[in-house]
């Protein structure tokens, strides 16, 4: 038996597989068959979602993509994936997030275009030094306020 909310998103076939260790055979018949009952719905570039077309998804504010990127950029910037060292290949990210590759591509383009990698053509995508990183955006405190 599995157990899915009304909004939670449908990860992919692959990727529910990994998580909860049934075989692919048992996983594809439950996509399935929500989406012949009507009860699954798509939202282009963010992926698949238990309910109806128009229902509140918790996640809807962040885009996955933003998510994926924001999680690379964490670990690029506490140390994780060191500078000029490559970044997980687009095969392990699709193991790790079970999205498409278009999902991908667009995460390591919003880290590109934000300063956190740099691909070099045909080796992959490398932590670009930390000169070239966007600044943190900290909130700022009052100190009146206090």
């Amino acid at each position: 038996m599995v157990d899915l909310l009304v909004c939670e998103r449908i990860q992919c076939v692959s990727r529910r597989t990994a998580n909860n260790g049934r075989s692919l055979s048992a996983r594809y018949p439950l996509h399935r068959e929500l989406r012949d009952r009507g009860l699954d719905h798509t939202v282009p570039g963010e992926g698949s979602y238990v309910g109806l077309p128009g229902t509140p998804r918790a996640d809807h504010l962040t885009p996955v993509y933003q998510q994926i990127a924001d999680d690379l950029a964490t670990e690029i910037r506490t140390g994780i994936i060191l500078t000029n060292h490559p970044i997980p290949s687009e095969r392990t990210l699709l193991d790790r997030y079970g999205v498409a590759k278009a999902t991908i591509r667009q995460a390591i383009g919003q880290l590109r275009a934000q300063g956190w990698v740099f691909t070099v053509p045909y080796r992959g995508s490398y932590a670009a030094p930390s000169g070239n990183w966007p600044p943190i955006h900290r909130p700022q405190v009052d100190p009146s306020a206090e």
